[in-house]
């Protein structure tokens, strides 16, 4: 697992985990939205999002 520091507007944010590859699944990503409500990236986005390299 690695570490990496990364800029997200004026904060540095960091980041851990393995560089995801080519056909990986991405991991599963849980936060709060602006209303406080929970956002479970698997359970909302379902097929929703592709990424292109």
């Amino acid at each position: 697992m690695t570490k990496r520091v990364v800029k997200f507007g004026q904060l540095d944010l960091t980041v851990e985990g393995n560089k995801l590859q080519i056909n990986d699944k991405a991991p599963n990503f849980k936060g709060i939205l602006e209303d406080l409500s929970d956002y479970d990236f698997y359970k909302n986005e379902k097929d929703k999002v592709k990424i292109i390299i």
